[in-house]
Protein backbone atom coordinates (compact mmCIF):
# COMPACT_ATOMS: atom_id res chain seq x y z
CA UNK A 1 0.00 0.00 0.00
CA UNK A 2 2.99 2.27 0.54
CA UNK A 3 4.36 1.53 -2.41
CA UNK A 4 1.22 2.52 -4.63
CA UNK A 5 0.53 5.45 -2.84
CA UNK A 6 4.21 6.43 -2.28
CA UNK A 7 3.67 7.52 1.38
CA UNK A 8 5.87 6.44 4.39
CA UNK A 9 5.11 4.02 6.36
CA UNK A 10 5.35 2.36 9.96
CA UNK A 11 3.85 -1.07 10.84
CA UNK A 12 3.75 -2.10 14.79
CA UNK A 13 2.91 -5.73 14.29
CA UNK A 14 0.98 -7.57 17.23
CA UNK A 15 0.45 -11.31 16.23
CA UNK A 16 2.35 -13.61 14.31
CA UNK A 17 0.94 -16.61 12.37
CA UNK A 18 3.20 -18.97 10.13
CA UNK A 19 6.26 -16.65 10.77
CA UNK A 20 4.51 -13.48 9.59
CA UNK A 21 4.00 -10.97 10.99
CA UNK A 22 -0.21 -10.72 10.26
CA UNK A 23 -1.81 -8.14 12.14
CA UNK A 24 -1.17 -4.92 14.03
CA UNK A 25 -1.57 -1.06 13.73
CA UNK A 26 0.21 0.64 10.70
CA UNK A 27 0.11 4.43 9.41
CA UNK A 28 0.62 5.70 6.18
CA UNK A 29 1.80 9.55 6.00
CA UNK A 30 2.85 12.18 3.42
CA UNK A 31 4.37 14.05 6.39
CA UNK A 32 7.53 13.37 7.66
CA UNK A 33 8.14 11.10 10.79
CA UNK A 34 9.83 12.55 13.97
CA UNK A 35 10.18 9.53 15.92
CA UNK A 36 7.56 7.06 16.64
CA UNK A 37 7.27 4.46 19.44
CA UNK A 38 5.32 1.32 20.19
CA UNK A 39 3.36 1.13 23.04
CA UNK A 40 2.53 -2.33 24.48
CA UNK A 41 -1.49 -2.16 26.11
CA UNK A 42 -2.91 -4.20 29.27
CA UNK A 43 -4.48 -7.53 28.56
CA UNK A 44 -3.62 -10.81 28.09
CA UNK A 45 -5.49 -11.87 24.72
CA UNK A 46 -3.95 -13.78 22.09
CA UNK A 47 -3.74 -10.43 19.88
CA UNK A 48 -0.86 -8.89 21.87
CA UNK A 49 -2.95 -5.22 21.29
CA UNK A 50 -0.52 -2.36 21.21
CA UNK A 51 -0.46 1.23 20.03
CA UNK A 52 1.62 3.31 17.88
CA UNK A 53 2.26 7.15 18.79
CA UNK A 54 4.06 8.89 16.00
CA UNK A 55 5.23 12.85 15.47
CA UNK A 56 4.87 13.89 12.19
CA UNK A 57 5.91 17.02 11.15
CA UNK A 58 3.98 19.39 9.14
CA UNK A 59 5.08 22.96 8.84
CA UNK A 60 5.92 24.43 12.22
CA UNK A 61 4.03 21.79 13.61
CA UNK A 62 4.80 18.28 15.54
CA UNK A 63 1.57 16.65 14.66
CA UNK A 64 1.00 13.42 17.34
CA UNK A 65 -0.64 10.71 15.92
CA UNK A 66 -2.08 7.34 17.85
CA UNK A 67 -3.32 4.51 15.96
CA UNK A 68 -4.44 1.46 17.65
CA UNK A 69 -7.01 -1.43 17.71
CA UNK A 70 -8.39 -2.27 21.37
CA UNK A 71 -9.66 -5.95 22.49
CA UNK A 72 -13.18 -6.95 21.25
CA UNK A 73 -13.91 -9.64 23.15
CA UNK A 74 -12.26 -9.31 26.44
CA UNK A 75 -14.26 -6.17 28.05
CA UNK A 76 -12.30 -5.87 31.06
CA UNK A 77 -8.97 -5.83 28.79
CA UNK A 78 -10.70 -3.43 26.26
CA UNK A 79 -11.77 -1.34 29.68
CA UNK A 80 -8.08 -0.91 30.59
CA UNK A 81 -6.59 -0.47 26.88
CA UNK A 82 -8.81 2.23 26.40
CA UNK A 83 -8.05 3.75 29.82
CA UNK A 84 -4.59 3.86 28.77
CA UNK A 85 -5.34 5.15 25.59
CA UNK A 86 -7.24 8.03 26.44
CA UNK A 87 -4.79 8.88 29.41
CA UNK A 88 -2.08 9.09 26.60
CA UNK A 89 -4.28 11.25 24.25
CA UNK A 90 -4.98 13.57 26.81
CA UNK A 91 -1.53 13.99 28.32
CA UNK A 92 -0.09 14.83 24.37
CA UNK A 93 0.90 18.35 23.63
CA UNK A 94 -1.72 20.05 20.72
CA UNK A 95 -2.30 19.58 18.24
CA UNK A 96 -2.79 15.38 18.48
CA UNK A 97 -5.40 12.71 16.55
CA UNK A 98 -6.22 9.46 17.90
CA UNK A 99 -7.66 7.05 15.45
CA UNK A 100 -8.40 3.26 15.26
CA UNK A 101 -11.29 0.60 16.21
CA UNK A 102 -11.46 1.05 19.70
CA UNK A 103 -14.56 -1.37 19.99
CA UNK A 104 -16.23 1.11 21.73
CA UNK A 105 -19.71 3.19 21.11
CA UNK A 106 -19.92 6.99 21.89
CA UNK A 107 -22.30 6.25 24.91
CA UNK A 108 -19.84 3.92 26.82
CA UNK A 109 -17.41 5.28 29.69
CA UNK A 110 -14.68 6.46 29.61
CA UNK A 111 -15.44 7.21 26.22
CA UNK A 112 -18.16 8.95 26.53
CA UNK A 113 -16.61 10.64 29.44
CA UNK A 114 -13.71 12.19 26.73
CA UNK A 115 -15.96 13.05 24.19
CA UNK A 116 -18.18 15.55 26.32
CA UNK A 117 -14.82 17.74 26.94
CA UNK A 118 -14.61 20.66 24.89
CA UNK A 119 -10.88 20.54 23.69
CA UNK A 120 -12.13 16.85 22.09
CA UNK A 121 -13.27 16.70 18.73
CA UNK A 122 -14.96 13.63 16.61
CA UNK A 123 -14.62 14.70 13.12
CA UNK A 124 -17.06 12.64 12.20
CA UNK A 125 -19.75 14.75 14.60
CA UNK A 126 -18.22 17.68 13.47
CA UNK A 127 -18.99 17.36 9.16
CA UNK A 128 -22.07 15.28 9.95
CA UNK A 129 -23.73 16.49 13.02
CA UNK A 130 -26.11 14.40 14.59
CA UNK A 131 -26.43 11.98 11.40
CA UNK A 132 -22.81 10.57 12.76
CA UNK A 133 -23.62 6.59 12.28
CA UNK A 134 -23.03 4.43 15.59
CA UNK A 135 -19.38 3.11 15.34
CA UNK A 136 -16.81 1.96 17.00
CA UNK A 137 -14.24 3.58 14.78
CA UNK A 138 -12.90 6.46 15.96
CA UNK A 139 -10.83 9.93 14.35
CA UNK A 140 -10.59 12.15 17.44
CA UNK A 141 -9.05 15.27 17.31
CA UNK A 142 -7.45 17.78 20.33
CA UNK A 143 -6.08 21.63 18.37
CA UNK A 144 -6.98 20.67 15.14
CA UNK A 145 -10.52 21.94 13.31
CA UNK A 146 -12.29 19.48 11.37
CA UNK A 147 -12.42 20.99 7.61
CA UNK A 148 -13.91 17.84 6.23
CA UNK A 149 -15.04 14.01 7.10
CA UNK A 150 -16.70 11.08 5.68
CA UNK A 151 -16.94 7.69 5.49
CA UNK A 152 -16.36 5.29 2.71
CA UNK A 153 -17.94 1.64 3.26
CA UNK A 154 -16.82 -0.49 -0.22
CA UNK A 155 -17.12 -3.70 1.42
CA UNK A 156 -13.22 -4.21 1.32
CA UNK A 157 -13.26 -4.82 5.05
CA UNK A 158 -15.37 -5.92 8.05
CA UNK A 159 -15.15 -2.14 9.14
CA UNK A 160 -15.86 0.97 6.83
CA UNK A 161 -13.27 3.54 6.02
CA UNK A 162 -13.10 6.64 8.04
CA UNK A 163 -11.46 9.75 6.64
CA UNK A 164 -10.97 13.39 7.75
CA UNK A 165 -9.38 16.04 6.53
CA UNK A 166 -8.10 18.48 8.91
CA UNK A 167 -6.15 22.32 9.40
CA UNK A 168 -4.66 23.45 12.93
CA UNK A 169 -7.02 25.34 14.74
CA UNK A 170 -6.77 28.92 15.03
CA UNK A 171 -6.20 29.38 18.70
CA UNK A 172 -3.72 26.56 18.97
CA UNK A 173 -1.74 28.69 15.65
CA UNK A 174 -1.97 31.92 18.32
CA UNK A 175 -0.62 29.95 20.85
CA UNK A 176 2.21 28.33 18.78
CA UNK A 177 2.81 31.74 17.63
CA UNK A 178 3.19 33.26 20.92
CA UNK A 179 5.44 30.41 22.06
CA UNK A 180 7.76 31.19 18.87
CA UNK A 181 8.03 35.06 20.06
CA UNK A 182 8.91 34.38 23.50
CA UNK A 183 11.34 32.07 22.59
CA UNK A 184 13.01 34.21 19.97
CA UNK A 185 13.05 37.36 22.45
CA UNK A 186 15.07 35.05 25.35
CA UNK A 187 17.16 34.09 22.65
CA UNK A 188 17.86 37.70 21.31
CA UNK A 189 17.96 38.38 25.33
CA UNK A 190 20.95 35.65 25.82
CA UNK A 191 22.72 36.52 22.66
CA UNK A 192 23.06 40.79 23.83
CA UNK A 193 23.90 39.64 27.27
Amino acid sequence: LALRTGKRWLFAPTEERWWHHQFGNAILSSADVAWWQRIPLPGQSRGHRNLVLTALKQGEFTIHVIATHLDRNDSAARADQLASVIELFLSLDQPTILMGDLNTTADERPLATMLARSDVHDTLRDAQGSATPRSIDWILTRGLKTVAAGVIDNGASDHPLLWAELAVDDDLRITNDDKMTKVEGRTRQSHRD
